[in-house]
């Protein structure tokens, strides 16, 4: 019988062989080991309390975004301050369900300590504490903290019990307190006017300082200091674009302060099918960099409804804004 003859490259070739099944190997104990950590199935939010949330707080960085339910839609400002943004009310709605659905998490740890905080819950750019608020007066809250070594899971406790526990990455999307994250993200807030489309606009008014005649008042009923500069209505050319666009251009956030009525520019008055209106003043922040506010009163005539909105714009907006309609 012959022999078989191995030569250094079969050794080789085995020993890689080996390496490799061990390697696999020590995933699977890895992944067995993580497997026998106490798993509990909990809600974040109790169920029960969904349709009884009246607001929210989320506090990252010592910067608080309060989020409330005013009237028929979700609105947000900042701690302490007037002025509110109407909210994306898809991603509150998402967020009420997301935090009252059953999840899986793991606790970590019975014995967390607040002089040591290595789950950066306090201390940690990528902290973030939400508290919520119920129609019966009573409020609960949360600590999220840092990553785990992996970056696929994230620590979390609330102050009731000293428990860490970890959970997966599906809430991060929450875990911010930038208008930009919850706030209706358009120039024109599509979340008042429900959802308008381009065909909806009838007229369009543009009052400047550089018009003449007629006059225009104010929604108080004062004597407006600009006058009539141009219509746009469908007979204009291009007046769906400029319709389309206008309700595609996106604001920047809250407000620069200013006074309302200094360093105005000009005003757009918009007027759908449905009588209702939106009205746009656009003021000159004069900050550095060159952003403009914006004041929007919106009047929604079926349901005998106003509200009125700050925020601000960048000056490349603005400006686009001034090539499509004066």
């Amino acid at each position: 019988m012959k022999k078989l003859k191995l030569t250094l490259n079969h050794y080789l070739f085995i020993v890689i062989c080996l390496l490799l099944v061990s390697y696999i190997a020590s995933f699977k104990i890895k992944e067995k080991k993580y497997d026998k950590r106490e798993l509990y199935k909990t809600e974040l939010i109790n169920e029960k309390y969904k349709d009884k949330i009246t607001s929210f707080k989320i506090t990252v960085n010592k910067k608080t975004l309060e989020i409330i339910k005013t009237g028929d839609f979700w609105q947000a400002r900042l701690e302490n301050s007037n002025n509110f943004i109407p909210c994306n009310q898809g991603m509150v709605n998402e967020f009420i369900y997301d935090f009252t659905t059953l999840r899986s998490v793991y606790k970590f740890s019975d014995n967390f300590d607040p002089k040591n905080d290595t789950f950066g819950f306090f201390n940690n750019s990528d902290a973030c504490h939400i508290q919520y608020f119920l129609d019966t007066d009573q409020s609960f809250e949360f600590y999220f903290g840092k990553q785990d070594f992996s970056f696929s899971s994230r620590y979390f406790m609330t102050p009731l019990r000293p428990i860490v526990y970890e959970m997966d990455e599906s809430l991060d999307k929450y875990l911010s307190s930038s208008i930009q994250v919850w706030g209706d993200p358009y120039m024109i807030f599509r979340t008042v006017l429900n959802n308008p489309q381009a065909k909806d606009i009838q007229q369009i008014y543009i009052s400047s300082n550089e018009g003449s005649g007629n006059t225009v008042y104010d929604s108080d009923g004062s004597v407006s200091n600009f006058n009539i500069y141009k219509l746009l209505d469908s007979k204009t050319p291009d007046f769906e674009y400029i319709a389309d666009k206008l309700l595609d251009l996106r604001h920047g956030g809250f407000p620069i302060q200013t006074v309302e009525q200094s360093n105005i520019e000009f005003k757009l008055k918009i007027i759908f099918g449905n009588k209702d209106t939106c009205e746009l003043s656009f003021y000159n922040s004069m900050d550095t960099d060159n952003d403009y506010n914006i004041i929007g009163e919106y009047t929604l005539s079926q349901q005998s409804k106003k509200y009125k909105f700050m925020s601000k714009i960048s000056a490349w907006t603005y400006n686009k804004v001034k090539e499509m309609v004066l």
